[in-house]
């Protein structure tokens, strides 16, 4: 190999840190998304587990619904706007590191003499948050209803 052929050639150690730093970059991802959905699905659980302790009441024991429903509505209102300001800054975090191992890659194409795509764009992430938020506030409307009948069932 000649020297101009070496001169041409990427610096090895260059790459392995860009390997390294996307390495670094995707664990950081997967570990943020993984907390999204552990939060989801505590959310979740939260609302179907008071959702069957209202179906799973004995029926000797009659609730109000003056103080039940409002109670269930608080308690959803609640569980929606953590969940939802949670998913907001999480996905804001989840864009960033997306972003940078986009930029990751590009540098490393470039160092390879590859195509770059200069029109990349970062949508993803935000159909996730909408579909967990609407996954919670269809558990609370469930909810919501079971405390209305639950207050009215004699």
């Amino acid at each position: 190999m000649s020297k101009k052929d070496k001169d041409e050639l990427p610096s090895l150690a260059e790459l392995e840190h860009l390997a390294k730093l996307a390495d670094d970059r995707w664990r950081e991802y997967d570990s943020k998304s993984q907390a999204e959905w552990k939060l989801s699905y505590g959310i979740w659980a939260a609302l179907l587990a008071a959702t069957g302790a209202l179906l799973s009441r004995p029926t000797t024991n009659p609730l109000s619904c003056s103080w039940l429903v409002p109670a269930a509505f608080v308690f959803v209102a609640a569980a929606f706007i953590v969940h939802g300001l949670f998913l907001n800054w999480i996905q804001q975090k989840l864009r960033a590191l997306r972003l940078e191992m986009i930029s990751i890659l590009k540098r490393r194409r470039r160092l390879l003499d590859l195509s770059v795509e200069e029109s990349e764009e970062d949508k993803s992430g935000r159909i996730s948050m909408y579909i967990q938020l609407s996954i919670t506030a269809l558990l609370g409307v469930l909810l919501i209803g079971t405390a209305y009948l639950a207050g009215v069932k004699p």
